[in-house]
């Protein structure tokens, strides 16, 4: 089978312009609509395209290692890197399948954990806890202990 991705400029908002075909121009369903969920995310177009690529080569990827493990293709002329390549892909199988079955994302909590690390960074060897805690919390905090 064959896969390929097309760009689809006008296309509503909610929609993702990049599809997945196959070789009939029928849509890859599951990984359509991981970047339609993406589009809603509001992705870039940049970061769309990138995702669509990726998918891309994973489905490509999944197709041929299924037709290695049925027996159709040899992995012994495959070099190392072409090996440790798939396998690292095939470690990663399950992390894109539930990227695209659940909604939920970590990236509102990675966000958080980047903006304090930066904080972090910024303040190392100037101030001490109480300035850093003052820049993180948006309210005052009263002290633990009473004086």
């Amino acid at each position: 089978m064959k896969l390929r991705l097309v760009c689809q400029p006008s296309v509503p908002a909610s929609v993702s312009p990049f599809r997945l075909l196959d070789e009939q121009n029928r849509e890859v369903s599951w990984a359509n609509a991981f970047l339609d969920a993406q589009c809603i995310r509001q992705l870039s177009q940049r970061s769309l395209r990138a995702d669509a690529f990726d998918l891309l080569h994973f489905a490509r990827w999944s197709l041929t290692s299924t037709l290695r493990t049925d027996g159709v293709m040899s992995g012994a002329n495959t070099s190392r890197a072409v090996e440790r390549k798939r396998k690292q892909l095939k470690k990663d199988r399950a992390a894109v399948e539930n990227a695209v079955e659940y909604v939920w994302s970590n990236g509102p909590v990675e966000g958080h954990v980047n903006r304090l690390k930066t904080l972090k960074r910024q303040m190392y060897g100037q101030a001490e806890f109480e300035l850093l805690r003052a820049r993180v919390l948006p309210f005052p905090v009263r002290p633990l202990h009473q004086e």
